[in-house]
């Protein structure tokens, strides 16, 4: 585990992607699973376009030291919303996605908050219905954007847009499906990932964390 805690077209390929991306990682690292020639190149390697750059820039760097954002996660192969929380406070990082709760709190556990019961490891199969990993709030969306850039139907474009009051940088990539659109916050947290089979929206983020979310049960 990193000291940094950081943190993956069309639907079948964000489902593998992420799994890449996040299901053999620790909860905060860069990505390491990221084959060498990988599409779309590997993390922190200019793309050559500067709009999609500048949010990868955001999404490959490091999370600030006290962090805590909510999110609304909607699969659009089955239509359902699950909110998730994503919190880092020091060296410890919390990541819950409905009832499940992924702690990096000096062991790696996964956890059901209903019933109390924790898991070693990072058992990414408990969000499977979900199209996200743990890893949903950095290194999976820019995974599936270095890949989107590499597959464009036509010239990515850059705005700044603000989400849930906070400003963001955005790329959108023309692909066969339409626009996937990628925001992230100045502090490296994804504000927005839109594809053809998720969107992942941020609702609210403060620079403060609460020890009640390295809790294991409600």
């Amino acid at each position: 585990m990193t000291s940094g805690h950081r943190r993956a077209s069309g639907v079948l390929g964000l489902v593998v992607l992420a799994a890449v991306v996040g299901g053999g990682c620790g909860l905060g690292e860069r990505p390491t699973l990221v084959e060498a020639g990988a599409v779309g190149g590997q993390p922190g390697a200019p793309t050559g376009n500067a709009a999609a750059d500048d949010v990868l820039g955001l999404l490959e760097g490091d999370l600030p030291v006290e962090v805590t954002a909510n999110y609304s996660i909607t699969s659009k192969l089955g239509g359902t919303t699950r909110p998730a929380r994503v919190v880092r406070s020091g060296n410890r990082l919390s990541i819950t996605i409905g009832d499940i709760r992924f702690l990096d709190d000096g062991d790696l556990q996964t956890c059901d908050l209903t019933t109390g019961a924790c898991e070693e490891g990072v058992q990414e199969a408990r969000v499977s219905d979900t199209a996200v990993t743990s890893q949903f709030y950095a290194s999976a969306p820019a995974r599936v954007l270095r890949v989107a850039l590499a597959r464009a139907t036509g010239e990515p474009v850059g705005s700044s847009e603000t989400v849930a009051e906070h400003p963001a940088t955005c790329v959108a990539v023309p692909s066969g499906q339409g626009d996937e659109r990628t925001c992230a916050t100045p502090e490296g947290l994804v504000a927005l990932w839109d594809t053809a089979a998720v969107t992942v929206q941020l609702e609210d983020l403060t620079t403060a964390a609460d020890d009640a979310d390295f809790a294991t049960s409600r």
